[in-house]
């Protein structure tokens, strides 16, 4: 990070996502001093974390400290993170409406020729179903996983997402706060959900994601009802269930404000060096290398191989200046760490 200007060593805390809540509690009531955290309204809950005062407000640092990174946005999606007129969270680029819509094996949409772009709502997934489950009697369950739960789906906009039931439908000009479990979507949702079970589309009883996902991988399911249609998501899970799939959205697209804050990264209010960490955010959204070197690892180390293997110029000269590249780059740190997890796991086996 010197080599970028930041005069920082960086550590990163990989905690597991079912114990991120509890593991970040933990550090924040017992006053512990750490420099950065991932928030959302889903996972260590933004809005929770700002009435806690877990969380430093960001208006003044951002701009003197990651000008980049401010300029990225405009004012209007900034404005979907402040909290009482103050933003406490620097957003994720990404995709940020939500269309859902299904995902099918595309061996299957092909077989009975689907029309996926005709498929406007979630009722016309009924017959579809059927037809999988009536011609594919070795494929356990029609579907697994989110059949439509999403109320971007039924029209509405989740506007509090850790209590999960106020909502404001999209057309309403008034924007009404609703019940969404009183509305007539609600119902119709359930009256589908429960249609589906009811046919054997689906498992009756709960399964864990690991056993949804091997069932996937083991070809056992045709689809997943609903997941966030986007470029790429259908060659995400052809990687993670070596099968692959067609999409359409039928959610209207909207842009909501969880769509926007769905993924944060905040300063807790114990850091000892918020600059420094508003200066890392402004590397990670603006600096190829350093994004790459955080999110890939090695990739900084395989390009310095390319001029070895490209056959040109002297090998002993290429070796050289690669090998040299290489431990500036802080190869031997790398191999010390990865020989100590080596070392630790053997000896583990062995005991």
């Amino acid at each position: 990070m010197q080599q970028k200007g930041l005069n920082a060593e960086l550590t990163l805390d990989l905690i597991d996502w079912g114990a991120f809540d509890e593991k970040v509690t933990l550090m924040n009531t017992g006053g512990e001093a750490f420099d950065l955290v991932f928030t959302a309204p889903w996972i260590n809950n933004y809005y929770q974390n700002v009435a806690n005062g877990n969380l430093l407000p960001l208006d003044d640092l951002l701009p003197k400290y990651a000008p980049k990174l401010w300029a990225s946005m405009p004012e209007s999606t900034w404005e979907a993170a402040r909290v009482n007129g103050k933003l406490y969270g620097v957003i994720n680029q990404q995709i940020f409406p939500k269309l859902f819509g299904p995902f099918i094996r595309k061996d299957l949409a092909e077989k009975y020729k689907l029309d996926l772009a005709s498929i406007t709502s979630y009722e016309q997934l009924t017959p579809i179903m059927q037809q999988i489950k009536d011609g594919e009697p070795d494929i356990r369950y029609v579907f697994m996983g989110d059949n439509g739960s999403h109320k971007e789906i039924w029209g509405f906009d989740p506007i509090d997402q850790t209590l999960g039931f106020p909502a404001v439908k999209f057309d309403d000009a008034s924007a009404q706060v609703v019940n969404y479990f009183e509305t007539p979507e609600a119902r119709q949702y359930a009256a589908l959900t429960q249609q589906w079970r009811k046919a054997g589309f689906t498992a009756v009883d709960d399964l864990t994601q690991e056993e949804i996902d091997a069932l996937h991988k083991a070809g056992q399911i045709a689809m997943i009802p609903a997941d966030i249609v986007k470029p790429g998501a259908e060659l995400d899970l052809q990687a993670k269930y070596g099968t692959e799939w067609v999409a359409t959205a039928i959610a209207p697209n909207y842009l909501t404000t969880s769509g926007v804050v769905a993924t944060l990264n905040g300063v807790p209010a114990s850091s000892a060096n918020p600059e420094a960490a508003v200066q890392l955010l402004e590397l990670l959204n603006s600096d190829p290398e350093v994004y790459n070197m955080l999110a890939k690892g090695v990739e900084v180390f395989t390009r310095v191989f390319q001029p070895i293997y490209a056959g040109d110029g002297d090998l002993d000269a290429n070796f050289a200046t690669a090998i040299k590249q290489l431990k500036a780059a802080g190869a031997d740190t790398v191999i010390a760490e990865l020989q100590r997890q080596i070392d630790a796991w053997l000896a583990a086996k062995v005991a």
